[in-house]
């Protein structure tokens, strides 16, 4: 998950840079390759989704509201309270405790999210039958009944090829963000989470891998990407929607990673948004985190 890598990573390049040189100076080194980044994505994603994607799908129509999307997010936040709960009461405390927690936090919300879109479709289409109704809803998120083989193919390479050309892009806004921070008068306070995961062995240290690199990417992507999202193109257009979606990913992560975060969530909004399917961004933030996991290992 994102707030655990990505912000972790950022936040720890932003000290150590302000430790052994001025953050000018790596703002003046990340700022070529943000622009050189910038200019081969745009350059180059466009024409892998002429070869790759479905050309003229039209959009899904969706149904649930921002009210569907406040439920959804209170149940999060109860879920997490309840899973820390839990788990003091059984004594199990370990760096697992906020993975756990917030994964089961977001599974919880995913669930309310989509009952939330089912309860919504059937009340704006009376007579809808149950099945319909649930079919329209993972529609609406993206995730459209019947599509497999070669399609699903295709679309896992489109996202493996789009965190992949956004990584300049983002590597250049993290040498640029501790500058950024530091003319903000913001001070970072590191914390040890990635560190003392990397540090863990056998069971702890796979189940905190699965937890971390699948199980919390895919969560985020079904509820920022597949809900909030659809919501928010509905209501604004697509350069807003995926723009104030990426807003809203950015601030829960904090104000050391926002603007990587934000950078990235672009990108996820983007695949999303081009390929009408929700697969896109979950390769490509699995990917993300993978490799994030990876180089700290």
């Amino acid at each position: 998950m994102i707030p655990f890598f990505l912000g972790e990573l950022s936040a720890q390049v932003a000290a150590d840079s302000a430790e052994f040189f001025d953050p000018a100076s790596a703002a003046l080194a990340g700022l070529p390759l943000l622009i050189f980044g910038f200019w081969i994505l745009r350059a180059t994603l466009p024409r892998i989704g002429r070869v790759l994607l479905e050309r003229g799908a039209p959009a899904a129509s969706i149904f649930w509201t921002a009210t569907e999307i406040a439920f959804a997010a209170c149940v999060i936040l109860l879920g997490m309270e309840l899973s820390f709960f839990g788990l003091r009461q059984l004594a199990m405390e370990s760096v697992l405790d906020s993975l756990l927690a917030t994964d089961f936090g977001l599974l919880l919300g995913c669930v309310a999210a989509y009952a939330g879109g089912v309860l919504a479709t059937q009340r704006q289409r009376p007579g809808l039958s149950r099945s319909d109704a649930l079919s329209l809803t993972a529609s609406g998120m993206g995730l459209a009944p019947g599509v497999c083989g070669a399609r699903l193919l295709k679309l896992a390479v489109y996202g493996g090829f789009g965190v992949f050309l956004a990584v300049p892009v983002i590597l250049g806004v993290m040498s640029v963000n501790p500058y950024l921070l530091e003319l903000i008068g913001y001070e970072f306070a590191t914390q040890d989470v990635l560190v003392s995961l990397i540090s863990m062995s056998g069971v702890g240290l796979v189940g905190g891998l699965m937890l971390a690199t699948f199980v919390g990417p895919i969560l985020e992507e079904v509820l920022f990407r597949g809900f909030v999202q659809p919501l928010a193109v509905q209501g604004l257009g697509p350069l807003a929607g995926v723009v104030l979606t990426s807003l809203l990913f950015g601030l829960i992560h904090g104000t050391a990673a926002f603007l990587p975060v934000f950078t990235l969530s672009l990108v996820l909004g983007i695949l999303r948004q081009n390929s009408g399917h929700l697969l896109p961004a979950i390769v490509a933030h699995c990917l993300w985190n993978a490799g994030t996991m990876a180089l700290s290992l």
